[in-house]
């Protein structure tokens, strides 16, 4: 069980990544002097997808957390260590509140 669970923690660490791609895109945009109100919904579009995709990878952890219970821990401090994963806990308040759903 333990392989599978850290393939599942594999792909989570790629949607992370691949999610903080996206937001740092979406931040270089709205710097850009060209930037108008459609634009700006478009985003906010993008950014609620991002959201939804926030609050899914927190409910896999959290079942996985139920399932393993105290197995979980080594997990845990496997993936803290992660670039990535801490990544995602320190940044904007979007990032903060998909922490906050998946360890609160």
């Amino acid at each position: 069980m333990g392989e599978n669970i850290m393939k599942i923690f594999t792909t989570i660490i790629t949607l992370v990544r691949e999610h903080l791609s996206r937001r740092a895109d979406r931040e270089a945009h709205r710097a850009d002097p060209d930037f108008d109100e459609e634009e700006a919904e478009r985003l906010e579009q993008q950014h609620e997808r991002e959201e939804e995709l926030l609050g899914m990878i927190g409910e896999v952890i959290s079942k996985i957390i139920v399932q393993l219970q105290g197995n979980f821990l080594p997990i845990f401090q496997e993936l803290v260590q992660n670039p990535v994963f801490l990544q995602l806990c320190v940044c904007s308040h979007t990032c903060d509140n998909a922490c906050i759903e998946t360890f609160g």
